[in-house]
């Protein structure tokens, strides 16, 4: 009975572990600020909420990242564009 505990244990921290490697690659990077120009970032993300982009941010030495879902990449793409014609 302690054999079929363990293996119930194991495969669970299996499926742990896999499905947060497999989320991880779910996103993909669109734009990274230093946090000098965190605000802009941050207005970036807002914009693209409001037009249905998923997005994501992640800290990384000194930098901010903004991250969105690997299907939704294109998409991001075009909506940064226009943002920066609008704010130029």
């Amino acid at each position: 009975m302690t054999y079929v505990w363990a293996a119930i244990i194991v495969l669970a921290a299996g499926a742990v572990v896999y499905a947060a490697i497999a989320s991880g690659k779910r996103w993909t990077l669109l734009r990274s600020e230093s946090k000098a120009r965190i605000d802009k970032l941050y207005r970036l993300e807002a914009h693209l909420k409001s037009n249905g982009v998923r997005t994501r941010t992640e800290e990384e030495d000194g930098h901010l990242r903004l991250l969105v879902l690997r299907k939704q990449l294109e998409q991001g793409r075009e909506l940064l564009e226009a943002y920066e014609e609008e704010t130029g």
